[in-house]
């Protein structure tokens, strides 16, 4: 997982999730511009969380473990 300020555009945090496949290699990134104002409803540790979630979810598929739907 990749937190990071964007260096370009104050207030926005990029978040980035490796999705992996069975080898435990990264196939794909799932990235979050986060943008925190005073009427974000989640702060930036729930976004982060959501991302490992759904990333997890979509190896989870590539590996054919579980049942998504």
């Amino acid at each position: 997982m990749l937190r990071r300020a964007d260096p370009v555009q104050p207030g926005i945090t990029d978040v980035a999730v490796a999705v992996r496949d069975r080898l435990g290699v990264a196939r794909a990134v799932l990235t979050v511009p986060y943008v925190s104002t005073s009427l974000s409803a989640h702060g930036i540790d729930d976004v982060i969380e959501h991302a490992r979630v759904a990333a997890g979810r979509i190896s989870e598929r590539i590996i054919g473990v579980g049942a998504i739907g």
